[in-house]
């Protein structure tokens, strides 16, 4: 059974730390809102984004990963971070 990321999580992956390594002052509600990430696991349909619950723990982990680098002093900068999710 292979539990890697697909290409597809790993630009999502990648697309959030850097929107939120811009932010240095932190990402308000409406700019997540805006990018879906607020409704993530939420069906089209229903005004949510689409995403599976594994799309929706990636923008959850950076969110996490920035806010800890945030709060530690670390400027808003996530990068090079211990990443929280399984390396099976």
């Amino acid at each position: 059974m292979d539990f890697s990321f697909s290409p597809e999580q790993d630009q999502l992956r990648a697309h959030a730390r850097s929107f939120l390594e811009k932010r240095r002052a932190g990402a308000s509600w409406p700019e997540l809102a805006r990018l879906g990430w607020t409704g993530a696991s939420i069906p089209e349909a229903q005004g949510g984004a689409g995403l599976s619950f594994i799309e929706e723990a990636i923008v959850f982990e950076e969110l996490g990963l920035h806010r800890d680098a945030r709060d530690r002093g670390g400027g808003g900068s996530a990068s090079g971070r211990r990443s929280l999710a399984p390396t099976w």
